[in-house]
């Protein structure tokens, strides 16, 4: 429905957002600067909240693509959330 009208080769709306469709609003954009200090200034846990569909994944995403190019941080995508304390740190 969207592809078409918009003449997208892309669909924008599917179940795992895809970096390639970010917008980056002043307060994305301020989001994933702030994600990216944090992780380069090694400030431990960072918390990023918001009601649901306000890009939170997508934020993430974008930051994992960004520090993909990295070669010194090493990156970790934990997608199940029912690990034991002791599954996570392994």
């Amino acid at each position: 429905m969207y592809k078409p009208y918009f003449k997208l080769t892309r669909n924008p709306f599917d179940l795992t957002p895809d970096p390639v469709c970010f917008v980056p609003t002043k307060r994305h954009s301020e989001a994933l600067a702030a994600l990216y200090y944090c992780v380069r200034q090694h400030k431990g846990f960072v918390v990023v909240t918001g009601e649901v569909g306000t890009g939170k994944t997508l934020l993430l995403r974008c930051l994992l693509g960004q520090l993909k190019e990295s070669k010194d941080i090493a990156l970790a995508y934990l997608f199940n959330a029912r690990l034991s304390p002791t599954e996570f740190l392994q």
